[in-house]
C-alpha cells in the first residue's frame, strides 16, 4: 500500500491540476497524467481531478478573468468531447460552432450587440396610491 500525500503535497497537487485544467487539457488526459507522474489509481486521480474543479470554486480571490478562463477550458473540452457519430455530421457541425460561438463571446473578440430604442412618444408617468394606479 502507498504513502498517503500530505496535506502540502496534496495542495500542490490540485493546484497543478488546476494548471492543466486552465490550459485546457481534457479531463481524460489529465487524469492518466496524474496517475503517470504520481502513481495514483484511475478511481484517485477522477477524485483529484473533482477536488480540484471544487476547491477552484472556493478560492475568495478567484476574479472574473480565471472564471472566464475555467468556463472557456470547460467549452473547448465539450468539443473536443463530441460523440464520434456526431463529428461531421450537421449536428455535430452545429454543436461545435455554438461552442466556438460562445468561446468567442468569453473572449471579447465579438462585441455585444446593443439595441437603442429612440421614439417620439414622452414617457408616461404613473403616481401609485395606496397600492392603485392613480390614472
Amino acid at each position: 500500500m502507498k504513502e498517503r500525500a500530505t496535506a502540502i503535497e496534496k495542495e500542490t497537487r490540485l493546484f497543478t491540476i488546476q494548471s492543466w485544467i486552465l490550459d485546457g487539457v481534457p479531463d481524460r488526459l489529465i487524469v492518466k497524467q496524474i496517475t503517470q507522474t504520481w502513481g495514483l489509481d484511475v478511481r484517485q486521480a477522477q477524485r483529484y481531478v473533482k477536488e480540484a474543479f471544487a476547491s477552484w470554486k472556493k478560492i475568495e480571490g478567484v476574479n472574473l478573468d480565471m472564471k472566464r478562463e475555467l468556463k472557456i477550458a470547460k467549452l473547448k473540452q465539450d468539443a473536443r468531447s463530441l460523440k464520434p457519430e456526431y463529428k461531421g455530421t450537421p449536428a455535430g457541425l452545429r454543436a461545435v460552432n455554438e461552442i466556438e460561438k460562445e468561446i468567442t463571446k468569453l473572449e471579447g473578440l465579438e462585441l455585444p450587440k446593443q439595441i437603442h430604442l429612440q421614439t417620439k412618444i414622452p414617457p408616461i408617468e404613473l403616481r401609485i396610491v395606496n397600492g392603485k394606479d392613480s390614472n
